[in-house]
């Protein structure tokens, strides 16, 4: 600057500034962060938004497994993939949904339905945090597994509001598959080898209570969340199976809480009844369906539960009395009722034995038990049925 000559530098010849080149590449090189950024966020939402809005939970029955359902599962799937929402029922796209096999009572499944039926609530609950853009839930219960659900939507029930929710999500469609409603007080001799389970099912009482079935049907403790369900259906057999009596499946009872005489029960039933058939050509399986609409329980009729179950207490032969209380009970909730008679031919001698328990299902094993799932095959259109229920297409 005192310079007696001073020079004026030009920027090309300052060498210590960074080179015009070297600011580009850093200028690019943040452009191309922030584009895969984009990309990125583009990718997290498109997997979000890929995330299941729908839980569908199939819950299987005493000694079962997770594959016991494995058919119905894929029945779902593939109606999910193929059809879009035309039900009204508020389905947020059928392409998100998730179809869970039950497995946490696996090898559990004589401790009883309390034990069994609140494994099955934190399971669900464990699912429910994992996918928490889950909006709708809906079970599937086949034979035990129709109590467990039961269950286990008492636990999972609560209020957001005025709104009635199952663990935190709306609740939809709550199906059984030939499930021991109203328990069989028959078994009470075999008690001893199906454990708690059977204790359970026989209506045993428990210790100063009344049977712990009583209570599912009688009480608005597991009343009200049922009936929170939009819709709720109920698979019976009317022939072939040895596990489930019609009656129970279908909550359906004699005069006088009557049980035994099957055959007028199950008269009385198809008199009101529906029929039609499905299943291809020349194998079509007969099905007769009941809407049961939903109705108040008048307060004698209450008292008269509570009575019953003090009796119950301490006696164990009230069972026209308990029967008749569990069966106005649970039916005034509301009910689709669909009573299958599976088709028996003579060229498929497999279809005579008393396998209807399992075909209802088209039950699949593994293992060496595989061998038998193609003898239950011929009950997949029965599940084709459920399937488009669940989905809002039946």
């Amino acid at each position: 600057l005192f310079s007696p000559h001073p020079r004026i530098i030009m920027a090309s010849e300052a060498t210590d500034w960074p080179a015009q080149e070297a600011l580009k590449a850093r200028r690019d090189g943040l452009k191309a962060r922030i584009e895969k950024l984009k990309e990125r966020k583009k990718a997290a939402e498109a997997a979000q938004e890929a995330e299941p809005h729908y839980l569908i939970v199939l819950c299987h029955g005493l000694s079962g497994t997770a594959n016991d359902l494995n058919y119905l599962k894929r029945a779902i799937d593939n109606l999910a993939t193929a059809t879009t929402p035309s039900s009204g029922e508020g389905l947020p796209g059928f392409r998100r949904v998730l179809v869970h096999g039950s497995s946490c009572n696996v090898g559990k499944t004589f401790e009883g339905v309390e034990a069994a039926g609140l494994r099955l609530a934190e399971e669900v609950l464990s699912l429910v945090e994992t996918f928490p853009r889950l909006q709708q839930i809906s079970f599937v219960g086949h034979s035990l597994g129709g109590l467990l659900a039961r269950y286990a939507i008492a636990v999972l029930y609560h209020k957001e509001g005025d709104a009635e929710r199952v663990c935190s999500l709306d609740p939809l469609y709550f199906v059984t598959t030939v499930s021991p409603h109203l328990g069989e007080p028959n078994i009470k001799h075999v008690t001893a080898v199906l454990g708690q389970t059977g204790h359970d099912i026989a209506l045993l009482p428990r210790v100063s209570e009344p049977p712990l079935l009583f209570q599912l049907c009688t009480t608005r403790t597991f009343l009200d969340p049922l009936a929170a369900f939009k819709r709720r259906r109920l698979y019976s057999n009317v022939q072939g199976d040895t596990m489930v009596p019609f009656w129970t499946a279908a909550i359906e009872i004699g005069e006088n809480g009557d049980h035994n005489d099957g055959a007028r029960i199950l008269g009385r039933f198809t008199a009101k009844a529906t029929r039609y058939e499905i299943g291809e050509r020349g194998c079509e399986h007969e099905l007769m369906t009941f809407e049961q609409e939903a109705f108040t329980v008048p307060e004698d009729s209450e008292a008269a539960a509570s009575s019953a179950a003090s009796q119950l207490v301490a006696l164990t032969n009230a069972v026209p009395s308990q029967l008749t209380a569990m069966a106005q009970g649970l039916n005034s909730v509301g009910w689709s009722k669909v009573a299958v008679k599976l088709r028996v031919s003579l060229w498929r001698p497999h279809t005579w034995l008393p396998l209807a328990h399992a075909r209802l299902i088209a039950n699949e094993r593994k293992g060496l038990l595989s061998l038998i799932s193609s003898l239950l095959e011929d009950g997949q259109p029965v599940m084709d049925d459920l399937a488009k229920y669940v989905l809002g297409q039946g």
